[in-house]
């Protein structure tokens, strides 16, 4: 007896259920819609009156009875408005009357309102997204869900669907880096040879090439406007300083033997006083659907390899780049995103640079520095130091050295040290010991005296490097 009551309880309930909507039926409704493509940065601009009509097409699998419920689900994204209503959506039998917008839960609420929607019935939904909301790269989804009208269970549910596709852009790579070897056989005033890659030659002498390539997705909904694009580079170009005047300015970019020049397109160069910030502004503005679009800045000195050096010019430090490249853009208002390079090449010496790991200034010690040139090339030497703090001492002279002969630069190191960071410090510091020698010619002896006793410091010339 209770076996056939629970049969025929079962048996009913089925019943009931089917005819309101069963949850005992299998979820099973299908959402479609294009996707559209947007703008990240176009979207972090939008007002908040700003949105774009979705419409998205539900497949019913089962069927609706009178104040039946269904909703929407947004993610990646905000309704329209926080009140108000979305339009009716329409069915080929049956009418989903919209309800609300409901950002707190992020859904759009509907109720059967007229009809009745079978398992057969093709639904269209209407939506507005608020652009403003869409400002982060990643996708926008939509789902679907009913319930039904006298219990509130859930039925014909549908997966989440890809409406929109939020993307970056703007984008920047350095495909072309500085890498040019400074001719210590010609007192470091040109490069070793010619850029092989990039931009061709500009000063007629040997030169060294910066590319970095831009793209702008401008085909996007709602793409931002490109009103300019910088490129800042990080380095020692005191070389452009050949003027004769203390630091760099426009001037220097384009006259005398140091040159910068921005190559096959419509940016200009500027550059700081102290000839370390290079910056290249191009304020026309960069073309939507661009991709690959390649910018040169050529970085040497004019004339032939072997000129011989006027009265101001500078020697080309090596050392190493890095820098950033902004986008700005608007559209009503005014934003930029950067990207930015920790590394954007290094120029290298053919010639001698020799590290010593440490030097000691403390009390009752003294240096000893001595420099072998056994080429017959005379060259000058620059000393470049960092302490313990990590504080660098910039280049220095020490002097220059005859050909088939030895230089004690003692001296000179330690004026050079005692003028960078006072004339009482006490420490150590790392040395970069640069001639304009032949590498292969050159060798250093470092060690110092302490009350007497001698001590040898090994360097990368005397048996450090090759170990």
């Amino acid at each position: 007896m209770k076996l056939n009551d629970k049969v025929s309880y079962s048996a009913v309930a089925a019943a009931v259920a089917l005819a309101c909507g069963s949850p005992f039926v299998a979820d099973a409704a299908s959402l479609s819609s294009s996707t559209i493509t947007m703008s990240q940065q176009g979207n972090a601009l939008a007002t908040a009156s700003a949105n774009t009509t979705l419409t998205v097409t539900v497949a019913l699998s089962s069927s609706y009875i009178a104040n039946d419920t269904a909703q929407l689900t947004i993610v990646g994204g905000n309704w329209q408005t926080a009140s108000g209503a979305p339009p009716d959506a329409t069915c080929s039998s049956g009418t989903f009357g919209g309800l609300s917008y409901d950002r707190s839960t992020n859904r759009a609420n509907y109720r059967v309102t007229s009809g009745t929607p079978t398992s057969t019935s093709i639904c269209t939904f209407v939506v507005a997204v608020q652009n403003a909301s869409m400002g982060t790269a990643g996708n926008v989804t939509i789902s679907y869900g009913a319930q039904t009208a006298s219990s509130n269970l859930s039925f014909d549910s549908g997966s989440a669907i890809t409406v929109a596709r939020v993307v970056d852009q703007f984008s920047s790579s350095a495909g072309t880096l500085l890498n040019g070897v400074v001719n210590v056989n010609n007192a470091r005033l040109h490069f070793v040879a010619d850029e092989s890659t990039g931009a061709a030659s500009q000063f007629g002498g040997n030169e060294d090439h910066l590319g970095f390539t831009l793209n702008n997705s401008g085909s996007l909904a709602n793409a931002a406007t490109v009103s300019s694009i910088v490129a800042t580079i990080n380095g020692d170009f005191s070389f452009l300083d050949d003027d004769g005047t203390a630091g760099c300015s426009a001037s220097d970019l384009t006259q005398g033997p140091g040159q910068a020049l921005a190559v096959g397109n419509t940016g200009s160069l500027s550059i700081n006083s102290a000839c370390s910030v290079l910056t290249y502004t191009e304020s026309s503005t960069l073309a939507p659907s661009t991709t690959g679009a390649v910018r040169f800045i050529a970085l040497g000195k004019t004339g032939a390899a072997t000129s011989t050096a006027l009265t101001n010019e500078k020697i080309i430090n090596n050392g190493s780049f890095s820098g950033s490249i902004v986008f700005n853009y608007g559209n009503g208002a005014t934003s930029s995103e950067t990207d930015s390079y920790s590394s954007l090449g290094s120029w290298t010496l053919n010639g001698a640079s020799i590290d010593v790991a440490f030097m000691p200034y403390t009390e009752g010690t003294s240096r000893i520095i001595n420099l072998t040139n056994r080429s017959g090339q005379t060259g000058a030497i620059t000393v470049s130091a960092i302490n313990e703090s990590g504080v660098a001492c910039a280049a220095f002279s020490a002097g220059s050295i005859a050909g088939n002969s030895i230089k004690n630069i003692s001296a000179d190191v330690d004026a050079g040290i005692r003028a960078c960071y006072g004339a009482t410090f006490a420490g150590r510091v790392a040395l970069n010991v640069v001639a304009n020698i032949p590498g292969s010619n050159a060798e250093l002896y470092t060690g110092y005296n302490r009350n007497g006793s001698l001590s040898t410091i090994v360097n990368t010339s005397n048996g450090f490097g090759t170990r």
